[in-house]
């Protein structure tokens, strides 16, 4: 390798560790998006406040987004009807302050 391009790429892995490892922190969020507040949820079963508070936001407006959105298999809904839909899961998917942040409210 030349010089001038080993100098150009040296840098690189460190550049790639910094870039990994400025997303450790969304690693639990990834992981527990799918969990519910009533803990009937994946990949742990994790329940209320156990599930990190980033994870419960990504997962409401994941279910918002999912709802609002068109799929092959359905048309999507009225964001008020699924404004609705998710005030009526607080306690089970979404947690007991989830009405007060709904997406879209």
């Amino acid at each position: 390798m030349r010089k001038a391009t080993r100098e150009q790429t040296a840098d690189r892995p460190f550049q790639g560790a910094a870039a990994v490892n400025s997303l450790s922190g969304a690693l639990p969020v990834v992981r527990h998006h799918h969990e519910r507040y009533d803990g009937n949820g994946y990949p742990d079963g994790l329940a209320g406040e156990a599930i990190p508070l980033a994870a419960r936001i990504v997962s409401d407006c994941d279910a918002y987004d999912a709802m609002t959105s068109d799929r092959p298999y359905r048309r999507r809904i009225d964001p008020r009807v699924a404004q609705a839909e998710l005030r009526r899961q607080v306690g089970c998917d979404l947690g007991s302050e989830g009405s007060g942040r709904l997406p879209g409210s």
